[in-house]
């Protein structure tokens, strides 16, 4: 699962860049969340950006965490909503 978007980053267009999750961790230590979600679990991801789905070397690396609703339900889910749903990654599509 990943998403493609023509990415802008230090004002150059990356056309068709490739953003996918590369770690997740789910947690509760209140240090480790955002203060507005402090004492609720969460799931945490690093998510690269990359030039194209060949590459293994990201051109950014980001942090995003969002609520833990089902822990029955894949992180996956969630976190790709998260992301498409910020401004960066407006128009991103599931690839």
């Amino acid at each position: 699962m990943a998403i493609k978007l023509n990415f802008i980053w230090r004002g150059v267009t990356i056309p068709q860049a490739y953003v996918r999750i590369d770690h997740i961790q789910g947690g509760k230590r209140e240090e480790r969340v955002t203060p507005s979600m402090s004492g609720t679990a969460v799931w945490q991801a690093s998510v690269g950006v990359y030039a194209d789905s060949g590459q293994n070397v990201s051109i950014l690396v980001l942090g995003i965490s969002v609520p833990i609703i089902d822990i029955n339900e894949s992180p996956f889910i969630p976190l790709y909503a998260a992301l498409k749903a910020m401004p960066d990654f407006a128009g991103a599509v599931d690839c």
